[in-house]
Parts: structure tokens; sequence; C-alpha cells
């Protein structure tokens, strides 16, 4: 019972410095000082990670001048919380400003957001054998298909079909990053500075990671470019957010 008191009253205090910390960054937000603002946020974000705390970080590093760091703080709001059309409208302006495609999601990525792996799992299983069941009793049994049994058909082949596609997002989503920069990034031919120069990467970019070696990570952008650059230049949507700056969406926002 004393560890579980314990526990609690660790988790409350984090959850109240975090509370804390984003009205600090909120407050800061209004006076136009900018950097004390992000600084606040992700204090908010490494005691209690939002998508709200992701969203206002955001906000803030946009005023500094680091766009392509707001681009990855919008994204990551995005997969924290993915039905929330403010967050996909301010990233499509972003995107727009970095000379970049401002084209929604496709569904397939937004289902893949929307659960856990492990609930897309479950609910491929029930689709598949309620599908199986609807086709295969009717016919065993020689009764006239009903018209519940149709619907349970077509019911279970669409929960099949966006489970399917939303589990094949979620393979890929550990391996989406986006290029970080106030310029262009050159990707070289090899994991090495001085390797032949293979491409451009704009800033904002979203590139799908391919390998790494040591201080270098392949990647092939949404634009079809692919080559190496520096670590630094990109980082995963999936990275440990309590290690780099984030945004939120406030009780007042920023």
């Amino acid at each position: 019972m004393k560890i579980r008191a314990i526990l609690l009253f660790i988790l409350s205090a984090a959850v109240a410095f975090a509370g804390d910390a984003f009205q600090k960054g909120i407050e800061a937000y209004h006076d136009s000082e900018y950097a004390a603002a992000s600084n606040a946020f992700q204090e908010a974000i490494a005691a209690e990670e939002t998508a709200a705390a992701h969203h206002n970080l955001a906000l803030a590093l946009y005023r500094e001048g680091k766009v392509s760091e707001s681009v990855w703080q919008l994204e990551r709001a995005i997969l924290l919380e993915p039905k929330n059309e403010q967050y996909y409208f301010k990233l499509g302006a972003l995107r727009q400003q970095l000379g970049l495609p401002s084209s929604r999601p496709d569904w397939h990525e937004i289902a893949g957001k929307a659960l856990s792996q492990q609930d897309w799992i479950i609910l491929l299983s029930v689709c598949f054998w309620l599908t199986l069941a609807a086709v295969g009793l009717p016919r065993l049994s020689g009764f006239r298909v009903s018209l519940q049994v149709r619907a349970a058909r077509t019911l279970g082949l669409i929960g099949f079909i966006v489970a399917a596609a939303a589990l094949y997002q979620n393979r890929h989503l550990p391996r989406q990053g986006i290029v970080l920069g106030e310029t262009q990034v050159t990707l070289h031919a090899a994991p090495a500075s001085a390797a032949p120069q293979v491409g451009l990467a704009r800033p904002g970019e979203r590139g799908q990671k391919v390998d790494q070696h040591g201080d270098y990570i392949e990647i092939e952008t949404e634009g079809g470019a692919s080559g190496w650059l520096q670590k630094e230049q990109y980082r995963l949507i999936l990275s440990n957010a309590r290690t780099i700056p984030k945004p939120q969406d406030p009780p007042s926002k920023a």
C-alpha cells in the first residue's frame, strides 16, 4: 500500500508540474517570448506528453524561425490525436510554406494511427471469421441468405480491408521521419560527407528510413530522392518525444 501511495504521489506531482510548465509556455508565448515558451512546452512534454503540448511547441518553434522543427512537432501531434482537423490544417499551411505538397494523408494513414497495432490485429481476426461464417454457414446449412447475413458479410469485408490497410501502414510508421534544417539537405551516395551528392531533401519533407551506419542515415524522401544524410538532419516521428521539443492544444491556445 505504501509503494502504491508513493507512486500515486509521484504521478500527481508530475501531472501538476506538466500543467504548470504548460501554463508558463502559454504566458511566455503571449508575451512574445518564444524561446522561453519552447522551453516550457518541452518541460511539459517531458513530464506528460500530449498532442496539445506538441501543437503549442510547434507554434513557438515557428515563431523562432525553426519551421522544419515545427513540422515535426505537428506530425507528432497528429500521431497522438489523428482526428484533430486543426492540426492537419496547420501542418498543410507549414508544408505549403516550405514548398511541399499540402495534401492530407490517405484514409489508411489516418486509420493506422486511430488504434494500436494489437487492436487492429484483433479487429482483423474478428472480421475475417465473421465474413467466413457469413459466407460458409448458409451454404453448409442450405438456408436462404437473409438480409442480416448479407449485412454481416459486407461489414466483415469492410472491416477486414480497413484493418489490413491500417496494419500495413503501422508496419512502415516506425521508419517515417522528417528532414530537419533551414535549407535543403544534401544526400550522399554513401555514409560519408566526402561521398558524391546524389540528391537534395527539402526541410520539413517526409522521408522513409532505409538504413543507418554510424552517424549517417539513408532515407527515401516523399519526392523520390534517396541517399545518406547526417542523423541530426533527420528525426523519426516515433522518436522519444521526451528528448526533443514538441507542441500541444492548451486550455487556452497559444
